[in-house]
């Protein structure tokens, strides 16, 4: 007996030299853990036996709770902090020797029987371990879990209760690191894979894991609830399903999902949120990718958002949505008055909406801003891009493009028909489109129902080449108080019977006059086509009210109508500063500061280049009074502003150097071989080169240029690069112009 317990102590003595606990299931040595040689050969034993700040080395092989003994209560039990690292071939002397944890599987299982089918959480699964492992209150950042493949974890269904339904894999009431681990073939009823849960959660990490083909009903992979400081950090989440968050759902809690990937997970059915869904948190996710998820009956394939009894904040930074599907919002979905998003610097491309808002919705008093992003190639039966519903929704979108999205129905961009409040600046909106076959508004359809909540105020944007097939080829309005200022409208149409090349404004009676007035100012009309009125055309009902002002507008229509009424008797009211080519709108334009007949001499309307020439009849002819202080560039106006758009800046001084004289164009935006660049300077460089960058800042194509005059104006060839985002930088005596293009 002497002899036995001296061995022990012997055992444990050379353990904590070492440092390092060894386990291995193939093992024929003294099974002490003492080395791999004389290894544990069940991890149970080595997490009993392990003491504070233990470290426990597990050699490939498959392992269950208790071992030989497991049963469905099983698991791996940690409530001291220990650092368990997996993925050994059995022979290493220090953690560095260990290779990619994938090339010697150390599994976790819960498969107690193996008797598991493939995708299959149904049959054969009343064996298995509900959690496979679980960590206590005690546990902190100080444990670290690394190099496991977690799989076959099973907790009770709808029918259980308390934690047997939570967690297949790591029901965790502490906050552990969790690294380089694979979680598979798991279900939870709330959370397949891992269930961090409660205040001493706090801190918890998840880094550099991959979960693939797991399944819950709430976080087919991830459930996270109330706790603040966790992380979630280049994970990939694949192949998984739940009705709410496939990948993730995350709870009362503050948290960062930084860098991860979420491609081909399900919600459904009558799901939300199959990358992650939100609910009453505040959260950043930042540089994540999504791509190919469905919320076939639901909203926001990508990532849902929603509040309840208390409110949700989250950023949502540097990501992208791809060819994504849901019922209402193809990729993005914020609903609640408690809600706001934030979503900047992010893509989104071909996604798709069977119902409402090809990219994103937003609905129920929420509010969505969106900065510096890029939508492109979206579709949806009513609102190609976005789609707003819902009193008092409020939407900000600033310096975003919107290219090539379509609606079969109406709005190619946005559709709404809700007393909501929109914001739109420094954006945008090109070849975007309704069906051929019917639809208004080729950017916008916006529609206010009954209670004269509405409205919209757009700024310093441009409308290119947008096409709605009835009415409005680039916005349709309909009971919204609208105010638009220095934006630009050129080569917008509607179908061979539509009307309203540009803008048509609706007053319609519902069950009381809303009123629809709309105020133009400092905007510029050029090329458009649309029955009855190529620019601007009103309508009223009996009963409707609707109207139009306008002030310092630039009309460039040839031989077209700028403004027109289509039917009622609505209000046009020129507050003066207007100019038009023609004479067409002469019973509307009747300030006596109003020009007909005079063209407005635009730099280049091939390039589409609205800038006034030196002799242009709108340079200090616009009305003074309420105009904007500055024009769609940003340009101050001075006391006698210009007509249109843009303020003529004359020759820049010679003590602020600035080689450009407008914004560098690069167009069209989205394209699947070339483009043309053009931009203004102020004079003619010695040299300009033309940059192309990819999204890793890797330059992949260069040209050097010999300008001719005060106007860089080339086409390039992109067929070679492939499908993606890139960075368009011109530079010209040390100053740099960037834009950004979309090869498909």
């Amino acid at each position: 007996m002497k002899q036995i317990l001296l061995t022990f102590i012997m055992a444990l003595i050379a353990q904590m030299a070492l440092g390092q606990i060894f386990v291995d299931q193939s093992a024929t040595g003294n099974d002490d853990g003492s080395s791999w040689a004389d290894a544990y050969t069940e991890l149970s034993t080595a997490i009993e036996i392990a003491s504070e700040g233990s470290e426990i080395w597990v050699a490939e092989g498959t392992y269950f709770p208790d071992g030989s003994n497991a049963t469905r209560e099983s698991t791996f039990f940690l409530d001291l902090n220990v650092q368990i690292y997996g993925g050994f071939e059995g022979t290493e002397a220090s953690l560095s020797e260990r290779g990619d944890y994938n090339d010697h599987p150390t599994i976790l299982s819960g498969d107690i029987n193996g008797d598991d089918i493939p995708d299959n959480f149904t049959d054969n699964r009343s064996d298995n371990c509900m959690h496979i492992m679980w960590t206590d209150t005690t546990i902190t950042n100080e444990t670290v879990i690394d190099g496991f493949f977690f799989q076959n974890g099973h907790t009770d269904d709808d029918d259980g209760s308390g934690n047997d339904r939570r967690a297949g894999a790591i029901l965790s009431y502490g906050a552990p690191i969790i690294q380089n681990c694979s979680f598979t073939q798991n279900y939870g009823y709330f959370a397949g894979a891992v269930y961090p849960r409660g205040e001493f959660a706090t801190g918890f990490r998840i880094l550099d894991c991959d979960f693939y083909n797991n399944m819950g009903r709430s976080g087919g992979c991830i459930y996270i609830v109330s706790l603040d400081a966790g992380l979630v950090e280049n994970c990939t989440f694949e192949n998984n399903d739940a009705v709410f968050g496939a990948g993730i759902y995350n709870a009362s809690s503050s948290d960062t999902i930084r860098n991860c990937v979420f491609t081909n997970n399900n919600a459904g059915p009558d799901g939300r949120g199959a990358g992650i869904y939100n609910t009453q948190v505040f959260t950043v996710i930042e540089g994540c990718q999504f791509s190919d998820n469905t919320a076939p009956d639901r909203t926001g394939s990508g990532i849902h958002f929603t509040s309840s009894d208390n409110p949700t904040e989250a950023f949502v930074r540097n990501c992208t949505f791809e060819r994504s599907e849901a019922d209402f919002g193809g990729a993005v979905s914020v609903y609640g008055e408690d809600t706001e998003v934030s979503i900047g610097d992010c893509d989104f491309n071909f996604n798709t909406a069977f119902t409402n808002g090809g990219a994103l919705t937003v609905g129920f008093g929420a509010t969505a801003n969106l900065m510096r992003c890029n939508f492109s190639e979206n579709e949806a039966n009513f609102g190609g891009a976005l789609f707003m519903q819902n009193d008092n929704s409020k939407l900000n979108i600033d310096s975003s493009t919107f290219i090539s999205n379509i609606s079969e129905v109406s709005g190619g961009v946005l559709h709404t028909f809700a007393g909501v409040d929109i914001s739109i600046s420094h954006s945008l909106f090109e070849s975007n489109s309704t069906s051929p076959s019917g639809g208004s508004g080729g950017a916008f359809n916006l529609n206010e129902d009954s209670l004269d909540l509405a409205q919209v105020r757009i700024e310093k944007s441009r409308f290119i080449g947008n096409f709605g097939n009835e009415e409005g080829g680039a916005i349709r309005l309909q009971n919204f108080d609208a105010h638009i200022e220095n934006c630009v409208f050129a080569f917008n149409m509607t179908g061979v019977d539509g009307s309203g090349g540009a803008i048509i404004n609706n007053g319609a009676f519902r069950g009381e006059s809303i009123g629809a007035p709309l105020r133009l100012v400092n905007n510029t009309f050029a090329l458009n086509q649309g029955g009855e009125a190529d620019a601007v055309l009103v309508w009223e009902d009996p009963q409707g009210q609707a109207s139009v002002s306008l002030q310092n507008n630039a009309f460039h229509q040839l031989g077209g109508v700028d403004i027109g009424i289509q039917d009622g008797d609505p209000e046009i009211i020129s507050t003066g500063g207007n100019l038009s080519l023609n004479t067409s709108a002469d019973l509307y334009l009747d300030s006596n500061t109003d020009i007909l007949g005079s063209d407005p001499l635009f730099v280049d309307l091939n390039t589409l280049d609205f800038g006034l020439q030196e002799e242009s009849p709108c340079i200090d002819n616009g009305e003074p009074d309420d105009a904007p202080d500055e024009d769609i560039e940003g340009n101050e106006r001075d006391d006698m502003p210009d007509i249109g758009a843009y303020e003529y800046t004359g020759t820049v001084s010679a003590d602020i150097p600035n080689a450009f004289r407008s914004d560098l164009h690069v167009f069209p935006s989205v394209t699947s071989d070339d483009i043309n660049i053009h931009t203004r300077l102020d004079a003619t460089p010695d040299r300009a080169d033309i940059s192309i960058f990819d999204t890793q800042g890797r330059r992949v194509l260069d040209r050097q240029l010999s300008p001719n005059g005060h106007i860089i104006q080339e086409k390039m060839r992109l067929g070679t690069l492939n499908a993606g985002t890139y960075f368009v930088q011109l530079s010209i005596d040390g100053q740099q112009q960037t834009a950004k293009v979309i090869k498909k």
